[in-house]
């Protein structure tokens, strides 16, 4: 999982021009029950892909023990070949960054708007490797728009 990871922290890099050279959140599979009970770490705190894939992300800022620590986590479920999954981690990923990088925004829906532009970008740059060719089309500009808003 480390080498998907550090893939990923790479691609966000050279697709957002943030620098990657971040600290590594850690990810921890597990299953629903276990999903359920992390609390949320700022909104609801839970990003449902649309096929019904749900991970969440948990970013300690202010505990001087782990500095700059982010925690996701992905259910049992998690494929690592197939891109929709990949592309939610991305998500996550990209969340990681959001906190580390300390990028402020009106409100959570800007956040999630952000982070679900980059996460279209991964997939159509990953769109040969997408088993349901219509999936892309989910985040359409019409979905993506109603995030915009505050």
């Amino acid at each position: 999982m480390d080498a998907i990871v550090l893939s990923i922290m790479i691609w966000i890099g050279f697709t957002t021009g943030l620098d990657p050279y971040i600290s590594v959140p850690e990810v921890r599979i597990v299953s629903q029950s276990e999903l359920n009970s992390v609390g949320p770490p700022y909104g609801d705190g839970r990003d449902i892909l649309k096929n019904g894939y749900e991970a969440k992300y948990r970013y300690i800022q202010n505990d001087i023990r782990f500095p700059g620590y982010g925690t996701i986590y992905l259910l049992d479920s998690f494929d690592k070949t197939d891109v929709t999954h990949l592309a939610l981690l991305e998500h996550e990923i990209f969340h990681h960054f959001q906190f580390v990088y300390s990028i402020s925004y009106d409100c959570q829906n800007q956040r999630e708007y952000e982070a679900n532009i980059i996460q279209r970008q991964y997939l159509k740059d990953n769109k040969n490797m997408l088993k349901d060719k219509k999936f892309l089309q989910k985040f359409d500009d019409k979905f993506l728009n109603r995030l915009k808003r505050c």
